[in-house]
Order: structure tokens, then C-alpha cells, then sequence
């Protein structure tokens, strides 16, 4: 242990923090993909008519279905915001060696925009009016 560096640690536990940034984009970009398809299949049952549509519709006062719009929720909000930082980035090209303090901002504007917006929906679905 005398061999290691203390600042090799927190190092470390940034790149860990970039490693799980990275990981999570990659999910959310197939939650996004869930998202446009789930559109297009109410999209499509619109189209076939009110019948078909009350038929097949999922019912999003139901637990499962509520929690598979929560994780739809939180990969389109992730998305946003992480495509509002690439922006803003983009914007002056000097700003790209603050990428990592701009992940950790948009990671905490995404915790405080989701987390009482989660609460909400769940709150919304296991409450009764």
C-alpha cells in the first residue's frame, strides 16, 4: 500500500464514474428505441379503430405497466439531458475538457428532475384517488 498514490484513488472512483456514465448511456439509448416502438403500437391501434384500441391498450394505471413507463421515463429524461449537455459542449469546443464535471452536472440535474417525478408516478399508482 505505500506504492500507491492517494490521489490514484480518487482517480479511480472518477473513471468508475465515467465507466457507469457510459454503460448507462448505451442502456437508455435502447429505452429510447422502447419508447418510438410503444408509440407506433398505439399509433397503429388508433388507426384500426377505438374497439381495437381499448382492447389492446395497455392499462397504465396497472403496477407493471406504470413501472415500465417509469424506466421509459427515465431513459427519455437521461437522454435529454445528456443530448443538452452534448450540445452545450459542442457549443464552444474549449469546453470539452470539462466533459467530466458537465457528466456529473447532468447526472445531478437528471437525480433532481427524476426522483420527484418517480415519486409521483408511483405515488400516482399505488394510491388510490
Amino acid at each position: 500500500m505505500d506504492n500507491i498514490h492517494p490521489t490514484k484513488m480518487a482517480t479511480s472512483s472518477l473513471e468508475s464514474f465515467e465507466a457507469v456514465f457510459q454503460q448507462v448511456r448505451q442502456g437508455v439509448k435502447f429505452g429510447v428505441l422502447l419508447f418510438l416502438l410503444l408509440h407506433l403500437y398505439h399509433l397503429i391501434l388508433i388507426g384500426l379503430g377505438p374497439e381495437f384500441f381499448n382492447a389492446f391498450s395497455l392499462n397504465y394505471r396497472q403496477p407493471l405497466p406504470r413501472l415500465v413507463y417509469l424506466v421509459l421515463f427515465f431513459c427519455i429524461l437521461f437522454y435529454a439531458i445528456d443530448s443538452l449537455r452534448l450540445i452545450i459542449l459542442d457549443l464552444q469546443p474549449r469546453w470539452w475538457r470539462y466533459q467530466r464535471t458537465a457528466n456529473f452536472v447532468a447526472v445531478v440535474v437528471f437525480a433532481l428532475l427524476f426522483i420527484p417525478t418517480a415519486f409521483l408516478i408511483l405515488l400516482d399508482t399505488f394510491l388510490p384517488y
